[in-house]
């Protein structure tokens, strides 16, 4: 490994960084709402991954939670989305 490495890394890291910060007001002024959301779906399961990396990984924990968040959340969302369903009662089925 020589000496330019890291520096090349840190030069592609700044760079990354600005074109993230600046894609909401690339978005904003070409009036496309998709680049922000899309950049906020990658950010979510990014987030999950490295979360779900730390637990299985670095402590070797057997995390339910992810399953159950990533198994229970979608179907708690069709159900509302179909039925109405509120927190006042459970009628999804």
């Amino acid at each position: 490994m020589n000496a330019a490495t890291p520096s090349l890394w840190r030069g592609l890291f700044l760079v990354l960084l600005a074109a993230l910060a600046l894609a909401p007001v690339y978005a904003q002024w070409a009036s496309e709402p998709f680049i922000v959301t899309f950049l906020t779906r990658a950010l979510v399961f990014s987030l999950a991954a490295l979360s779900l990396n730390l637990i299985l990984g670095f402590a070797g924990l057997v995390s339910f939670g992810h399953a159950f968040t990533w198994g229970w959340a979608p179907m708690g969302w069709v159900c509302w989305r179909t039925t109405g369903w509120t927190t006042a009662g459970f009628n999804c089925w």
